[in-house]
């Protein structure tokens, strides 16, 4: 019989596992959302912490740092990869922008 500190979860919510995430306790998505999270936006690690609490996810600070720690390298080669995919490095052109009193520039991405 399982004790209250073995977390179980549904079969509809488990999906297939990536071996990056083998031997952890929480599955892929939860791991991801959380490093996701850190990384994207200017949070602290504990407001990460608060956000998975108010969606009743118990994790610490110090589990999502080593995840952020191991993982967060492993997101930004496969994200790179991603856009290597898309044709690589877009070019940027400069364009001036002259007004009566001001000096605008504006950054303009080809091809989109």
């Amino acid at each position: 019989m399982a004790g209250p500190w073995v977390v179980r979860y549904p079969s509809r919510m488990t999906t297939p596992r990536d071996p990056l995430f083998a031997g952890y306790r929480y599955p892929a998505e939860l791991i991801s959302y959380a490093v996701w999270l850190y990384f994207r936006f200017p949070l602290s690690l504990c407001m990460v912490e608060e956000i998975l609490a108010a969606r009743g996810i118990s994790v610490t600070h110090e589990t999502i740092r080593q995840w952020g720690l191991k993982f967060g390298r492993e997101f930004a080669n496969r994200i790179r990869q991603r856009t290597s995919a898309w044709g690589g490095k877009r070019a940027l052109r400069q364009c001036l922008l002259t007004c009566p009193f001001v000096l605008f520039t504006a950054a303009v991405c080809d091809g989109s």
